[in-house]
């Protein structure tokens, strides 16, 4: 996972046409779209109930602006991540049976108690 950028559209895009997510409830800030998802969706059995992402592409950027908007400032890279309810020793562990590295699961730097996995540009794994 996580050996080239991600792109988060077809994500968005499948969460909102399957009523996971609606788009104009965007939680995130500072150029990081997040929403909270209306139930869980199953990623592999990681239970996901939230979802981050941004990017830096100009043509999504200005198809979707209310979904992928770039603030000012320093740029969080492209990225793409999942949130869920599970403790951080859970999420690395399942992490490790998926082949994920340790380092990109750590606590939700948008969702106050939750755990993330996260796929960023800026530290991409070789």
């Amino acid at each position: 996972m996580c050996q080239r950028a991600p792109n988060a559209l077809p994500v968005a895009a499948y969460f909102a046409q399957k009523k996971l997510i609606k788009l104009d409830r965007n939680v995130g800030g500072d150029s990081v779209s997040c929403w909270q998802l209306s139930r869980s969706f199953n990623l592999k059995g990681l239970s996901v109930i939230g979802f981050c992402a941004s990017t830096e592409d100009p043509l999504t950027r200005a198809l979707w602006p209310d979904v992928f908007y770039r603030g000012p400032g320093t740029s969080p890279g492209i990225l793409l991540s999942v949130s869920t309810e599970l403790p951080l020793a859970a999420v690395q562990s399942w992490a490790q049976k998926h082949g994920i590295e340790a380092k990109l699961v750590g606590k939700s730097d948008w969702f106050d108690g939750l755990t993330q996995v996260e796929c960023n540009s800026l530290s991409l794994t070789r």
